[in-house]
């Protein structure tokens, strides 16, 4: 009898350790693999007006305080379960070694191989950016910084990434 207690014991405190579902990613309280309705009324409830993207899988998200644009969000489904969200921040130097220190701190170096630099045109503007990519299990996270001139602008985003079957 006590051999049989003290093991339930034991079971009931390793269940109590592990989760009940296991995330790749939760930013912002948006947990890959959720259903495209439901971060639809998780953006609505909070007061967010959502746009969603033509011919795509997609929803877009602008947030501002105030007049002035904060933050933006892009959240892409594959066959209707979230699989990846990017977040557009102020594009500051500050802000990229922020993050950069924050995800090594989180994740170690960058995957071998995994940083990229890419400059070219849109017309006759000329843009500069720079990425670095970090994977941990099944997740995978992105830091981008875009240096744009005359009608480019500069932009600093983050991306996080489940496997899926959708190529994202």
């Amino acid at each position: 009898m006590k051999k049989a207690v003290l093991a339930a014991f034991f079971v009931s405190a390793l269940l109590s350790l592990c989760p009940a579902q296991a995330y790749a990613f939760d930013v912002d309280g948006f947990k890959d693999g959720a259903l495209k309705e439901d971060i639809r009324k998780l953006l609505s409830g909070r007061g967010n007006k959502v746009k969603e993207s033509p011919g795509s899988d997609g929803l877009l998200l602008d947030t501002y305080g105030g007049d002035t644009k904060t933050s933006s969000y892009g959240f892409w489904f594959c066959k209707d379960s979230f699989v990846a969200l990017q977040k557009g921040v102020e594009p500051t130097m500050k802000n990229f070694i922020f993050y950069y220190n924050e995800f090594v701190n989180k994740f170690g170096k960058p995957v071998n191989g995994a940083v990229k630099f890419k400059q070219g045109t849109k017309g006759e503007e000329e843009y500069r950016k720079i990425e670095f990519i970090w994977q941990d299990g099944k997740e995978q996270v992105s830091l981008a910084y875009i240096a744009g001139s005359g009608n480019i602008a500069d932009s600093l985003s983050i991306t996080y990434e489940t496997a899926n079957d959708c190529g994202y």
